[in-house]
């Protein structure tokens, strides 16, 4: 790295222009880009000026450098990439410095980041939840064009009113997509009273999801070799909506009837509920679903009676979906679908909720306010150790 100097013309505390050569500090060392996998520092000698003026001394300034730590702006911007996908400890080492001074230039740029994002309130706000160092967060969306426009820490009554407490524009909020979240919905009664909760029923179908794989791993468990290879591909299949199944799928489904009735049933059901609350009229859905509930208790499917209780809770808002004004409801379901997709299966394993957050907020463009498009999130970047 050449470092440039700048000889002042003007002192930097009073502007004067009355300043004479006041000597060189010698030796004076900068933390540059590490190199051969070893911390690399830059030895510079600067010179004095003083000021007759004022009577204050100071030193030139060096071009591509950090005055407050020493620092070249280079190495920074390493720094601020790195601690996306590292820890700070490793990258403390690696370029030579404390770890608290990593932390704080983490911590900077993260907050540079938050400022500067600043998308519109959009007329049809989500509620996404997310796993981040296993803890559940919430990634606010625009619902109708599928992009982030929040990203809070948690999923706590007191994070998501602050949240909405200082949104900007709430009035034009006419409609909330989220889970069944009872803090939540208390939060969008009180700041958006006048906007329709609805219950996005993809939640529901992962809620079934959830429960059909604690019962699939109860159902192996302590069987013989031989019906456990009746079982091949269980996990694989349950996971699949009924419109992926194969011949092949359907035939290993209508074998297990025999042996795993339970297990077959509990699968039927969580289509049929996806298919009720996905498609058709509110009057439809609420008809066919008492159908489905009956269907649950006749099939003593105990683990799915919570869900049943559930949603009697949330009656309004589940079957609120079916009203929702939007051009394509299917879309919107599908990019649901998409966003788990892309968020779950792209986090890296052990990223921190600061890093993941700071990844999201480096993809916003300047140009543009309605937020950040979900797929254009850049989630892994290489692998290593996280913060």
């Amino acid at each position: 790295m050449s470092t440039k100097t700048k000889s002042p013309v003007r002192c930097y505390y009073c502007f004067s222009d009355k300043i004479v050569n006041y000597g060189v500090k010698r030796g004076v060392k900068i933390a540059d880009l590490p190199s051969g996998g070893k911390a690399n520092h830059i030895i510079i000698d600067r010179r004095r000026y003083l000021c007759k003026e004022c009577g204050k001394n100071f030193l030139e300034k060096l071009q591509g450098v950090d005055e407050k730590r020493n620092l070249s702006l280079r190495l920074i911007a390493y720094i601020k990439q790195q601690s996306l996908h590292r820890s700070f400890l490793s990258i403390a080492k690696d370029v030579g410095l404390n770890e608290g001074t990593i932390r704080n230039i983490f911590k900077e740029f993260l907050s540079g980041l938050e400022e500067s994002f600043s998308p519109i309130t959009p007329t049809i706000l989500s509620f996404n939840e997310i796993i981040v160092a296993s803890n559940p967060r919430y990634l606010v969306g625009n619902f109708e064009l599928h992009t982030i426009v929040g990203i809070l820490p948690d999923i706590r009554s007191t994070t998501i009113g602050k949240y909405l407490e200082q949104l900007p524009d709430k009035e034009n909020v006419t409609a909330v997509v989220m889970d069944m979240n009872t803090d939540c919905r208390k939060m969008v009664n009180k700041y958006l009273p006048t906007a329709k909760i609805v219950v996005n029923p993809t939640d529901i179908d992962n809620t079934l999801l959830c429960i059909l794989e604690k019962l699939r791993q109860k159902t192996r468990e302590g069987l013989p070799s031989k019906e456990l290879r009746q079982l091949a591909h269980d996990r694989e299949i349950i996971q699949k909506h009924l419109e992926e199944l194969t011949e092949e799928d359907k035939k290993r489904l209508t074998s297990w009837e025999k042996l795993f009735k339970k297990l077959v049933f509990a699968y039927w059901r969580k289509e049929e509920l996806r298919i009720i609350l996905k498609e058709g009229n509110r009057e439809e859905a609420m008809t066919q679903y008492l159908i489905w509930q009956n269907d649950v208790l006749a099939d003593s499917i105990k683990e799915y009676f919570p869900i049943i209780d559930e949603i009697l809770d949330w009656q309004k808002e589940v079957f609120g979906w079916m009203e929702l004004k939007v051009t394509d409801r299917d879309t919107y379901y599908q990019n649901v679908i998409d966003l788990r997709a892309a968020l779950q299966n792209k986090l890296d394993r052990g990223s921190s909720f600061e890093a993941v957050k700071a990844r999201i907020l480096q993809q916003q463009s300047t140009t543009s306010n309605k937020g950040i498009k979900f797929n254009k999130v850049i989630w892994r970047i290489v692998a290593g150790q996280h913060n």
